[in-house]
């Protein structure tokens, strides 16, 4: 028998696999934007939002605009 993902098993559960599964990449998002923001400085928080630097401006100008940037700030 083939051993099955973390996803596939969840998915197998029904509806209460699929939010854990929702859960499990919120709380993998939070730990990479954590760690971005303490490795890069790139991120803050603003009213409960998140916002970047944004990468569309020219390097002598910060620009700050909500995260993910599409660059239409």
């Amino acid at each position: 028998m083939k051993n099955k993902t973390y996803i596939q098993h969840w998915k197998s559960k029904g509806e209460y696999g699929e939010i854990r599964i929702q859960r499990m990449l919120a709380r993998k998002e939070s730990r990479h934007l954590k760690r971005c923001s303490k490795t890069r400085g790139g991120f803050k928080r603003i009213n409960g939002k998140l916002y970047q630097v944004c990468s569309y401006q020219p390097s002598w100008q910060t620009s700050w605009c909500e995260y993910p940037c599409n660059g239409d700030c």
